[in-house]
């Protein structure tokens, strides 16, 4: 668990951008500007100062929610289209066909993209649960560039993979 933190927090820190650091550097100083604007208000009305408080909370996780995906979209535009699976007859290894596109207006140096498996279920609740709890994640890292407008057809094998009845659901990020 700490090992997939420090890669992930040494990937972000490798290839974010400024635009990146300078849009949380700004939701992080709004948001000691609107601590500092609830103690004051705290000091004249503790239940006005309290509520601020915790828009102000709700609203740094919002933040921190969205600003990675109005980011994304706004500056490393991409389409990731899952082609087509195919299941090998004779070995257990399952073919995933990806197209992914570069739609931004600057060429992507590096790319990871997340294939998730997962099992199929009629209850839509369980779907669900199944999405955010996959049996089996896989990682393709392209580190060659990919010009602006530009289309690289991907073929991933993924061994020892013999499931029945299962959605595959893909992500991406590159810079």
């Amino acid at each position: 668990m700490i090992n997939e933190l420090k890669q992930g927090l040494n990937f972000y820190l490798t290839h974010l951008g400024w635009v990146d650091f300078a849009a949380y550097i700004w939701m992080f100083l709004t948001f000691l500007a609107l601590v500092s604007l609830c103690i004051y208000v705290a000091s004249k009305s503790f239940f006005a100062g309290f509520a601020l408080m915790i828009v102000t909370i709700a609203g740094l996780g919002c933040g921190a929610y969205f600003m990675p995906k109005l980011l994304d979209e706004n500056l490393r535009t991409r389409s990731l289209e899952l082609v087509s699976t195919k299941q090998l007859e004779y070995s257990n290894t399952l073919l995933v066909d990806l197209r992914l596109t570069n739609l931004s207006k600057k060429p992507f140096n590096y790319c990871k993209i997340g294939l998730s498996f997962y099992k199929n279920s009629g209850n839509t609740l369980r779907r669900y649960a199944n999405e955010l709890k996959p049996f089996l994640r896989e990682n393709i890292v392209l580190k060659d560039a990919l010009d602006i407008n530009a289309t690289r057809e991907i073929t991933h094998a993924v061994n020892n993979f013999r499931a029945q009845d299962y959605n595959v659901t893909t992500s991406s990020e590159c810079f």
